[in-house]
């Protein structure tokens, strides 16, 4: 599965954990699995936007610089 695929996967996941710990209606244990759960989703999906990130970043330097190689980008493994 690519990065981005796993990227909408885990947001919707993590939203809703956020969801669920907002109701309040989890015990303290199940809150606390689910927030650390949650942190482990944050960081994935901050990696994967860190990723695009630096893309979008090397293509606005490549039409600075008027280069006009295509740049190939393996960091979403698609």
């Amino acid at each position: 599965m690519s990065k981005f695929k796993d990227f909408e996967k885990d947001l919707k996941i993590l939203d809703e954990i956020v969801g669920s710990l907002e109701s309040g209606e989890l015990s303290l244990s199940e809150a606390l699995s689910a927030f650390e759960k949650g942190i482990g989703l944050y960081n994935a999906c901050h990696q994967v936007l860190e990723g695009a990130e630096q893309q979008v970043k090397i293509l606005i330097d490549n039409i600075e610089t008027g280069e006009k190689e295509a740049v190939s980008f393996d960091y979403f493994g698609e």
